[in-house]
């Protein structure tokens, strides 16, 4: 009787038999509130203004600066330093592209410099044919742009990634 005019009482909304269980069960060893009680571990009062600012200036002198430096700089936890980046800060981590369209004169001097140095092993049989990798393209990469996760950065939501040019 109680369950059939509990339920049209309050409808979906209707905790279930077990939940309205455990709350009897409570009140009758004393509790007087449903409320949840104080729970161990570390409190989430670690996202406080001064800690988003923090971070916030942080990552805005430093955008490729990750998350575990971030912790040993702050004090705070991984998740906490998470939580703050992409939910207060609305950061996301993305890989730099690199572009090398746009060479210097050093960088064409480099390249010339290169491909002679190249010829000559060749020439003097330093070098073998299958050393040496072509295509269509006529880029050449002679520096090490790093792994990509040495280039990636914190992003706002709509600015665009950044390149390595």
């Amino acid at each position: 009787l109680f369950t059939t005019s509990y339920i049209r009482f309050f409808g979906d909304e209707a905790p279930s038999y077990r939940t309205v269980a455990r709350w009897t069960q409570w009140f009758r060893e004393g509790r007087e509130e449903l409320e949840d009680e104080e729970r161990s571990g570390r409190p989430v009062t670690e996202t406080t203004l001064d800690n988003i600012e923090e971070i916030r200036s942080i990552v805005n002198d430093d955008p490729r600066v990750t998350i575990a430096e971030l912790q040993e700089h702050t004090g705070l936890s991984y998740g906490t330093v998470h939580r703050i980046l992409s939910d207060h800060l609305e950061l996301r981590k993305i890989i730099a592209r690199y572009i090398p369209k746009q060479l210097t004169d050093y960088q064409r001097n480099e390249r010339v410099r290169i491909c002679k140095e190249n010829r000559s092993r060749f020439t003097e049989g330093r070098w073998r044919l299958s050393d040496m990798i072509t295509g269509d393209e006529s880029w050449f990469f002679h520096q090490q742009t790093g792994r990509k996760v040495s280039n990636a950065a914190w992003v706002a939501k709509d600015d665009p990634p950044p390149t390595l040019i």
